[in-house]
């Protein structure tokens, strides 16, 4: 049977939707294999499907990204909504290198009016997964929030798979679920914590703070100011 004969039949049986996680999980299939023939290292098949769930959520992030120069997106950008008074947004991410086991960890943090409260960033050796990376990204975000001494808060991330998982609302038998339960205890019925998903395109100041973050050595906080690249960019938001 030919591929065009398979790939008819799933066309036949599969939405959109299913399709494009069918298309990347035989790519990621397709690379395991490689890396079994030329490593000798052979991924599981859990890890092969959630690597393939997060190549599709960052395929569709990237289809809404604009392009960077400067460390200033350029183009179609999202504009900084005001809050109510006396409430805060930290905007997290991560950036994370499979190779290398590494990754980099950034917070932003603005108050209602969009002013820069205070920024983190970091790096961290040995982390196995990039959901492991967000989990622990998103703790530290919950962290930094006492530290700053901030009540009333909106935790932001384009991490959609954490984010669904927190917010699930039931016991999380993965095994990064001790982390989950721990954030869903945070956020379970406190009116004054709230956690959100935004595409990237909205995220792009933590966006490019992680970027610089991959090469600190250690953890990094800066108070009413952050890197030229941030202060650029969150300025940008406010126009």
């Amino acid at each position: 049977m030919s591929f065009v004969h398979i790939w008819d039949g799933l066309v036949s049986r599969h939405n959109k939707t299913e399709l494009e996680l069918i298309v990347c999980a035989l790519r990621t299939i397709w690379l395991q294999r490689n890396r079994l023939v030329f490593e000798g290292k052979l991924k599981g098949p859990k890890k092969v499907w959630l690597i393939a769930r997060l190549e599709v959520k960052d395929f569709h992030q990237q289809c809404g990204m604009t392009q960077i120069v400067g460390g200033v997106a350029k183009g179609t950008l999202m504009k900084w909504s005001k809050l109510a008074f006396n409430w805060f947004k930290l905007n997290w991410n991560v950036a994370f290198c499979e190779k290398n086991k590494r990754m980099g960890g950034g917070i932003v943090v603005r108050s209602w009016e969009s002013d820069l409260v205070a920024a983190a960033g970091w790096s961290k050796r040995f982390i196995t997964n990039p959901l492991l990376a967000e989990a622990t990204t998103l703790e530290r975000a919950t962290y930094l929030r006492i530290e700053l001494g901030l009540y009333e808060a909106i935790f932001e991330g384009d991490a959609l798979v954490l984010i669904n998982d927190v917010k699930g609302k039931i016991e999380n038998w993965s095994w990064y679920g001790q982390i989950v339960e721990d954030l869903m205890l945070f956020f379970y019925h406190n009116n004054n914590r709230q956690l959100k998903f935004i595409p990237r395109i909205g995220n792009n100041a933590a966006h490019i703070l992680v970027k610089l973050a991959l090469g600190f050595e250690e953890e990094v906080v800066w108070i009413e100011e952050g890197p030229r690249e941030i202060l650029q960019c969150v300025d940008c938001e406010k126009l």
